[in-house]
């Protein structure tokens, strides 16, 4: 079974020549599939094959044929499942978005026609409609059958499939049991690799080239640390306001607003090493005065090395940091406020605890069974339906 594309995108792309599919001159109303008795009319089989061919890169021929047909069985299958399920009503919101679509998709169309025109044309398409874009927009919406009632149903379509897809993905789920086979069988993989190659398995691990890191080579040792910090951030009102200085290109007033930003937070910062210095206790100055809400469910601290993707400043002081329980003697600066550092721990050789990791196996999990979730339940509707097709 070829993997159904559900989501087509009506062609807006232009081709110099429209493709025409099939039988030249065909009546677009002649049957190529019947579904449980429903007709499939040749004017969608040009349509979808046209875009497939465009959008796509399919080549021409059978095979493509045979592609367009049965993606329109399955988009007709889906319809009436919608149908029998009450979920091809169309809500007002809905049928806005549509129409919005609609109007897009032509526009789109038009000035793409007056681009492909080029100096060939006489004139722009929405102020003279004797243009050469305009007679190339009129022909291809005529030999592709593209109508204003034909682009509102595809993006009709587009709407009611979402819903049953979303209803049929609700008997989706990963099984706790799944989650333990995928740890158990990576953990030995991951584990054999460490132990074969313990340089590759560190830089592997590193750069995160497993969906899910479930064995920490010892290798890692001496190359990254475990590090909590405490962030004293600017407000988000300045954030904002240097995000828009430089989407503006204007840096100037971009470095500005930050060095009054980080101005106003720089005492507070100071306050943080000042009580490390008189022996607090790092964790009870995180709960105290810790902005970085990932420390919550970092607990034991963020994984640095060299390369890592924090800020700059933010390695740097990481790797400065000598020893398991060193921290920063200054607030740290960044684009975010201040940072004051501790090397917590080194990472801990070995497996990573299961409950560790379980939410993000069932995310790897989900997306890689979620196709074949949707692609079985997609097979059951055709095994069960009653299909025809046309010879043309």
């Amino acid at each position: 079974m070829n993997k159904f594309k559900i989501a087509i995108i009506l062609v807006v792309c232009f081709v110099a020549v429209a493709v025409m599919a099939g039988c030249s001159g065909a009546d677009p109303e002649m049957t190529v599939a019947t579904v449980n008795g429903t007709a499939i009319p040749y004017r969608s089989y040009v349509e979808l094959y046209n875009g497939l061919m465009s959008t796509y890169g399919y080549e021409d021929g059978e095979e493509l044929k045979d592609i367009t047909i049965e993606e329109l069985v399955v988009q007709e299958l889906l319809l009436q499942y919608a149908q029998e399920n009450g979920l091809d009503a169309i809500s007002d919101e809905e049928q806005l978005q549509i129409d919005e679509s609609v109007v897009v998709y032509f526009d789109t169309l038009k000035s793409q026609m007056v681009e492909e025109a080029g100096a060939q044309d006489s004139g722009n398409i929405y102020m003279n409609p004797t243009s050469e874009a305009q007679k190339m927009y009129d022909d291809y919406i005529k030999e592709n059958y593209i109508t204003e009632e034909s682009v509102r149903e595809h993006y009709t379509k587009q709407v009611i499939f979402g819903k049953v897809r979303n209803e049929i993905m609700e008997g989706f789920s990963v099984t706790d049991e799944e989650v333990q086979a995928y740890y158990d069988e990576n953990v030995a993989i991951q584990e054999l690799a460490a132990q074969s190659d313990p340089d590759l398995a560190a830089e592997t691990y590193l750069s995160g080239g497993y969906d899910v890191s479930l064995y920490v080579p010892e290798s890692v040792q001496g190359k990254a640390k475990m590090i909590k910090h405490v962030l004293v951030e600017i407000s988000d009102e300045e954030y904002m306001q240097i995000l828009a200085a430089q989407q503006e290109a204007d840096y100037e007033l971009a470095d500005q607003i930050q060095q009054e930003a980080l101005e106003a937070v720089y005492p507070r910062a100071q306050e943080v090493i000042e009580k490390l210095n008189g022996g607090e206790d790092f964790d009870t100055l995180i709960a105290e005065y810790n902005d970085d809400p990932g420390m919550e469910s970092n607990p034991d601290g963020y994984l640095v090395y060299e390369g890592s993707s924090f800020v700059e400043s933010f390695v740097e002081e990481a790797m400065r940091l000598e020893n398991v329980g060193d921290t920063s003697t200054a607030p740290v600066e960044s684009f975010y406020g201040y940072h004051i550092l501790q090397y917590a721990s080194d990472p801990a050789a070995g497996p990573v605890p299961l409950d560790d990791v379980s939410d993000s196996i069932k995310t790897v999990l989900a997306s890689q069974n979620q196709s074949v979730f949707w692609q079985n339940a997609l097979q059951a509707m055709q095994d069960r339906a009653d299909i025809v097709n046309y010879e043309f």
